[in-house]
């Protein structure tokens, strides 16, 4: 986060605590999808040289699936967001300030609900892989 200078007042320091948020879930949403491609990659490549249950399988696939669809929409959403925020500036009143603060808990909601279900399906898929792993 950006240091904060002494003439700022409550709504320049609101202002840079939600882009440093955005920065850091759009960091933890690029190297998520880079996780999602390797954990696809290494799923397909181990049921393809070994025999798998294949219902547990198409399951794992499906899920990454979701997930990196998901992530992909997060980062575009991200983007948006960090745009959007300029608009905050501009405000010159509470109603405003609100809006955009409610706006950015609704997304951090979401953000750690996705977060949360993919720390789940990652361990899902370790539990998966380890028996094979030698």
């Amino acid at each position: 986060m950006q240091e904060i200078k002494s003439h700022y007042n409550e709504n320049d320091i609101q202002v840079l605590q939600m882009n440093s948020d955005l920065s850091h879930w759009r960091e933890i949403a690029e190297n998520a999808q880079s996780e999602i491609n390797f954990l696809s990659n290494l799923l397909h490549q181990s049921t393809a040289k070994q025999p798998v249950n294949e219902a547990d399988a198409q399951f794992l696939k499906n899920e990454l699936k979701s997930a990196k669809e998901f992530n992909e929409a997060l980062i575009d959403q991200i983007f948006q967001l960090e745009t959007k925020l300029e608009g905050m500036k501009e405000c010159e009143d509470l109603e405003c300030e609100t809006y955009f603060l409610n706006e950015h808990l609704q997304h951090k909601r979401k953000i750690r609900e996705h977060f949360s279900k993919y720390r789940n399906l990652k361990k899902t898929l370790f539990s998966y892989f380890n028996p094979g792993i030698e």
